[in-house]
């Protein structure tokens, strides 16, 4: 009986690192699900963007206006960067301007 208990008591030890491992995967699971839901990971891997790509204006966007809503999470946030980046760039002149 005593050799019966002992073994119980190694075991517990094994079954709660399963049961973490187990809520581990669940948590990363539910984690990645969320990721994608929201837009900020792209459901096809491998995909890389140069920089040059992602430096290039884009066509479908006017001075002044929000970016288009297509693309993934990362384009739009470029091309927000951008528009943020060029209007600063704006502003700057302006207050060199009045400066003088």
């Amino acid at each position: 009986m005593r050799h019966v208990a002992i073994g119980r008591r190694r075991q517990r030890g094994w079954a709660g690192i399963v049961m973490l491992l187990l809520a581990l995967v669940v948590v990363g699971v539910v984690v990645r699900s969320m990721v994608k839901q929201m837009g900020l990971a792209d459901d096809s891997p491998g995909v890389a963007v140069t920089r040059d790509a992602a430096a290039a204006p884009r066509s479908d966007t006017t001075q002044g206006a929000a970016p288009a809503s297509q693309g993934s999470a990362t384009d739009r946030a470029r091309a927000v960067q951008e528009q943020v980046l060029r209007q600063g760039a704006r502003a700057d002149e302006q207050l060199k301007a009045g400066d003088r």
